[in-house]
């Protein structure tokens, strides 16, 4: 194996110096009003996010056009208002679960502090809120006990009524206590009862000390501070016996569950603590992560800040990580583009480039079987990921893909969809031979017999001859000339280039000239419907 690898990120002064702008850009009073005014609307998830993207991200992005800067720097920033703004939501909704109190969570905005990655500091923001005097008591104490601060805990403790005290601790039973497990763990821990939690520690986890559960809870639920804080309190013995399979399982969580409990952080937390964790191990432990779990690993640097170290962990992969899984990972890359805004092309590259020839081979086989990778491409309208791939992969594989059922199916619903810039690009990426042309329109016309009946495939005889056109290195401006959008048939004559129509039974003898019983029958179904 390799040398180890540094899971501490150090961005370059150039990149620490675009984070800390922008993330300064979201701490503006207008963006901050306008983020407390999302926080009250009383609609559903996905109408919520969908509002956050398209009403407080436009406005940081509006705002950084204002600065008077050159505007490559200026499209630096905006490359990263949305995973910054994302970062902002998700510290929202944990806190806003956690407190149960939105009001409270708007007070506490102008609190945010940050990472040199550009990602909130929880813990440093923490701090801030639980030493405001004028802030809810019972709301910092528990902010306290969740972040660890360890200093605050007993002065706040202190503080507390007796009734609020009753919330956190049970003399005779502390198990009837409904609260967030790290504030019961540090309640009972500041009065020296910790013992009394042996029972219920046991009940969920067999033979665990008591730094072992915490430690194992805070990694469970993406709690990096917590995380960090146990595991300096493990011995050595008990380090050996939880570090490999905690980390494992942190990686699974990750991956594994799309909604956690309100106690847990947000998803991409994870990878902070999966991060740390790592760090820990020595080689042979990362190695027996990796081999459980490569998949899981893997996605987990897909999330931004971390996707800088996603290539060098993915070189020590190779060995573990199946084919399909790593299929898979390029599909997320390239989706990830348009949900998070950072630019992946760079990392897609790379993955592709140093990928084993058998993953190549099963990508592309994929795709020429069922919708794969390229699919997913034309989806995204990632046109500089469409180039790539279809540059880096042999001839014969750029015309299997084009004539696959996958293929076909991607040039027609782009012609549906009047989508004729990829088309022309996919047709002249593909770089296809005389003798390819002539098997891609074959394959075409069956495919289309197989979709529509006679009637329908007359009324866009227009858009299949300019497909045509275009097939046969034709020039589609002029092929489109006209009233484009007229379903009406354009005779070929009027194309810059002479097509050969080839008949569907000169290749194989799948239909004869003189249609079938089964095909006289679907005509005459036809007829009947008209």
């Amino acid at each position: 194996m390799e040398n180890q690898l540094n899971y501490n990120i150090m961005p370059s002064l150039k990149h620490m110096a675009f984070r800390t702008i922008t993330a300064s850009m979201w701490n503006q009073k207008d963006i901050k009003q306008l983020a407390a005014d999302f926080c009250f609307q009383s609609i559903n998830g996905n109408r919520k996010n969908q509002l956050w993207h398209t009403v407080v991200e436009e406005r940081v992005k509006q705002n950084v056009h204002k600065l008077f800067m050159p505007e490559s720097l200026i499209s630096e920033l905006i490359k990263l208002v949305k995973p910054i703004g994302l970062d902002i939501s998700k510290w929202i909704k944990f806190h806003e679960r956690f407190l149960d109190d939105s009001q409270f969570v708007l007070l506490i905005l102008d609190k945010l502090s940050w990472t040199s990655l550009g990602t909130v500091n929880y813990k440093k923001t923490a701090e801030f809120i639980v030493r405001d005097e004028q802030l809810d008591l019972v709301k910092r104490y528990k902010l306290a006990c969740v972040y660890c601060l360890h200093s605050d805990i007993p002065a706040l403790w202190k503080k507390l009524s007796r009734n609020d005290k009753r919330n956190f601790y049970c003399k005779d039973n502390p198990s009837k206590l409904i609260q967030h497990e790290l504030v019961l763990l540090w309640t009972y821990l500041i009065k020296g009862e910790a013992n009394k939690l042996n029972r219920r520690i046991n009940l969920l986890l067999e033979d665990c000390s008591f730094n072992q559960y915490a430690f194992k809870y805070a990694a469970h639920s993406g709690n990096k501070v917590a995380t960090e804080h146990f595991f300096q309190k493990l011995t050595t013995k008990e380090r050996e016996e939880c570090l490999v399979e905690t980390t494992q399982c942190v990686a699974k969580t990750r991956c594994d569950l799309e909604y956690g409990c309100s106690h847990d952080f947000p998803k991409e937390c994870y990878c902070d603590v999966l991060a740390y964790l790592l760090l820990q191990c020595n080689e042979a432990d990362q190695v027996k992560v990796f081999q459980k779990y490569p998949y899981r690993v893997l996605k987990c640097f897909i999330s931004w800040p971390w996707q800088d170290l996603f290539i060098q962990i993915a070189e020590r992969m190779w060995a573990f990580l199946p084919e399909f899984d790593y299929n898979t990972l390029l599909r997320i890359l390239t989706e990830n583009i348009n949900i998070f805004g950072y630019n992946y092309h760079k990392i897609i590259r790379k993955f592709w480039l140093q990928s084993p020839i058998s993953f190549k081979e099963y990508v592309i086989n994929r795709q020429c079987n069922s919708a794969g990778y390229l699919s997913t491409l034309f989806k995204e309208e990632d046109q500089e990921s469409i180039k790539f791939f279809l540059r880096n992969v042999t001839t014969v594989d750029r015309e299997r893909m084009i004539s696959s059922h996958s293929g076909l199916h991607i040039c027609h619903n782009l012609i549906i969809m009047n989508r004729w810039d990829l088309l022309e690009m996919f047709v002249q990426e593909s770089m296809l031979s005389e003798e390819a042309v002539t098997k891609v329109q074959v394959a075409f016309q069956r495919y289309l017999s197989r979709i529509y009946n006679e009637n329908q495939l007359q009324l866009k005889k227009q858009k299949w001859d300019r497909f045509y056109v275009l097939l046969h290195g034709g020039n589609i401006e002029l092929a489109m000339q006209g009233n484009t959008t007229s379903e009406e048939p354009v005779r070929l004559s009027q194309s810059p280039v002479i097509i050969t129509i080839v008949d569907l039974d000169l290749s194989e003898n799948e239909e004869s000239e003189k249609p079938s019983k089964k095909k006289r029958k679907r005509i005459k179904r036809n007829h009947k419907k008209k």
